[in-house]
């Protein structure tokens, strides 16, 4: 396992270790949200569960992991190319069985081994002989409020089934067998939560249909959210920030967001994440994502942002306005970013900069091989974006490149040898971060003719490199081998030799920031 990734897991471990102290204060976070929409299920699960492969509907449980209670140490780290005090406890061993995995298959593949009985396809598809029970998906009560027969799909058949040590879930919904298995009983609390939750989202996938949506999101499409009891409140008029556990969620499309600021602010968040998440895709153009909804977290004051973070094992500075936890998805924000770095500072443009991590870190399944200039290059290419009529609109930090042009014209050099941010994973310093952006740009957008041709991949020879390193990112390729390989490449041929075509990139890159517009 690479250190990274080892890291990130024994971040976790506290987090999951200290679950009980963390959540019983007043810090609690709610569940997170499955949902894969290709198959048409979803359901919610305990926030600290473990994703161990994102593109696998499969949840373990961190608590069983064999770690040992403790506070942890207190260490310096580097994520995403940024330092990070974190709380870290020992590394827990890997666990091989998921105690939640949900399963969805056509009942073409199932009918002929089973005559349709629908017990026996549970078993089959749970991996264990459970007894199995009718169960009323269509019960009206608080917790189910997605079975309501209004929302729900006609003609759903469901079972729940239990044996000593796995319990489940199983819908026939149309052509299709859809449910959950988890370890333990259905009357434990994390297993009923998850049975409770469970739905079949209406709808087919076809062009040109409603794409498919969760209740919870369906809510939030009429301007209403969801309080901390689970009450719908309409986002309207003017409401105080309340305190977290009393605060606010909200399902979009792609994010589950919860804030304690306001209900109306939560709504505009979703709306300006949802086009933020259309501009990322604009650039990564992924082929899939995972089926677990991406986690934004927004705290009200700087102060709340700090304690939270805190206690949940994230001992920030005051200097941080924003972080992201790959083992988690989740970023930590706060509203009145403006009030310590300007308007150029908002939460907006925080969230811009940390979901470019998170969405380059789902669409990878892992970014602890992709090198820090790449991944916070982009980072910086749409934080300065505005969002104007339902679209977002990607702007050059201007401040970044004034400074970063400034310093080129004092030193007659960039910062540092272009070529050594190849392979380098770790931290880079505050004017960096004008240099890595000028790198992404070069190599990414440079190569068009106009900026109409930005994402024009016929035209923009940087884009169509961009596509095909984004391939080797995917399959866990060295970032820095397969850039070589993919970018490289054709100047490598022309000079005769890397070292020749790494100067000449260095000359060419040096003089593109001094005259370049970046528009």
């Amino acid at each position: 396992m690479p250190a990274v990734r080892a890291l990130l897991l024994a971040i976790l471990c506290f987090l999951t270790v200290d679950r009980a102290v963390a959540e019983s204060g007043e810090w609690e976070m709610r569940s997170r949200v499955f949902c894969d929409a290709a198959s048409g299920i979803a359901f919610r699960y305990p926030y600290g569960y473990e994703v161990h492969d994102q593109y696998k509907a499969e949840l373990f449980r961190g608590g069983q992991r064999g770690q040992q209670e403790g506070s942890g140490e207190v260490r310096e780290v580097v994520i995403n190319g940024k330092k990070m005090r974190v709380v870290i406890s020992e590394a827990p061993a890997e666990q091989e069985s998921a105690d939640v995995r949900a399963f969805s298959v056509l009942t073409s593949e199932m009918k002929d081994t089973f005559g349709g009985d629908i017990g026996l396809i549970g078993d089959k598809l749970c991996g264990a002989k459970l007894t199995w029970t009718p169960f009323d998906y269509y019960l009206k009560n608080d917790a189910r409020p997605q079975g309501n027969p209004l929302w729900a799909s006609k003609g759903l058949l469901a079972m729940t089934g239990e044996s000593k040590g796995h319990c489940g879930l199983i819908v026939k919904n149309g052509d299709r067998y859809s449910g959950v298995v988890m370890t333990g009983m259905l009357s434990d609390f994390d297993n009923q939560a998850i049975v409770d939750s469970f739905e079949v989202m209406p709808g087919v996938v076809a062009k040109g249909k409603p794409p498919r949506m969760t209740w919870r999101e369906s809510q939030g499409r009429t301007g209403k959210v969801i309080d901390g009891v689970g009450k719908l409140i309409v986002a309207a008029g003017k409401v105080n920030p309340a305190a977290w556990k009393k605060g606010w969620d909200l399902e979009t499309a792609h994010y589950h967001i919860t804030t304690q600021v306001s209900p109306q602010r939560l709504q505009q968040y979703g709306t300006y994440l949802e086009g933020l998440y259309r501009a990322y895709s604009a650039v990564y153009e992924p082929d899939a994502v995972p089926p677990f909804k991406l986690e934004i977290h927004v705290f009200n004051t700087q102060h709340d942002f700090m304690e939270a973070a805190a206690d949940h094992g994230f001992p920030v500075s005051q200097g941080v306005g924003g972080f992201f936890v790959p083992s988690l998805l989740s970023i930590f924000v706060y509203e009145e970013s403006s009030k310590w770095g300007g308007d150029d500072f908002s939460v907006e443009h925080v969230m811009a900069h940390e979901c470019s991590h998170q969405f380059l870190h789902v669409t990878c399944n892992g970014s602890d091989h992709v090198p820090t200039w790449i991944n916070e290059g982009l980072a910086v290419y749409f934080e300065s974006g505005v969002f104007s009529g339902g679209r977002f609109v990607t702007m050059p930090p201007r401040e970044r490149i004034d400074l970063l042009k400034r310093i080129y014209m004092q030193e007659r050099s960039t910062l540092a040898p272009v070529d050594k941010y190849l392979a380098h994973y770790g931290h880079i310093s505050a004017a960096a971060y004008g240099e890595v952006y000028a790198l992404t740009y070069f190599w990414l957008f440079g190569t068009a003719q106009d900026p109409s041709q930005r994402y024009d991949i016929k035209r923009n020879p940087g884009l169509a490199h961009f596509r095909e390193y984004w391939q080797a990112l995917k399959r866990h390729e060295n970032g820095t081998t397969a850039f070589e390989n993919i970018f490289m490449k054709d100047m490598i041929k022309a000079k005769g030799s890397r070292e020749a075509a790494i100067a000449a990139w260095q000359s060419a890159f040096y003089d593109y920031v001094l005259h370049a517009t970046f528009n």
